[in-house]
């Protein structure tokens, strides 16, 4: 469960942090660093908890099993529901939590590779001006030299 806790905390860094990239290779570098660690890691780990966490019955068996205990709770502090095993609740919270660690993994992936795209298309609109001065360029460069040569 800690192990998912830092993943969303550094997910949520990540997420945080890539607001702040101005420039299309500080975007790419973000997006490679957590595909290839933080990202292979997550979709992993949270992918084998929801895959391989044993049903209820057997996670129970092989946990200790505390009922929640109301009695000293004054009445306006007790819930409206049936006590809980401690073991049922653990499970699924860390099921609970991978399934949204997962999903906050893929929308996040989503949204950097989007952010890296637009960057990218800006960076080559910039390019696209440049090459296009440049080229205006060359061209009054060799109509000057045509006219000089016809002289």
């Amino acid at each position: 469960m800690a192990l998912l806790y830092d993943y969303s905390r550094e997910l949520a860094q990540l997420r945080d942090r890539s607001a702040s990239i101005g420039r299309p290779t500080g975007s790419a570098r973000n997006l490679s660093t957590y595909l290839i660690g933080d990202g292979l890691d997550i979709s992993a780990v949270s992918g084998d908890i929801e895959r391989y966490m044993p049903p209820s019955e057997y996670f129970e068996r092989e946990h200790v099993q505390y009922l929640e205990d109301w009695g000293n709770l004054p009445e306006k502090f007790k819930p409206d529901r049936a006590p809980r095993q401690f073991a049922t609740v653990t499970r699924e919270r860390t099921v609970d939590r991978a399934s949204r660690l997962s999903t906050d993994s893929t929308d996040l992936l989503n949204h950097l590779a989007a952010y890296s795209q637009l960057l990218q298309a800006a960076a080559n609109t910039r390019l696209q001006r440049l090459v296009i001065t440049l080229t205006a360029l060359a061209l009054a460069v060799a109509v000057i030299s045509f006219v000089i040569s016809l002289h």
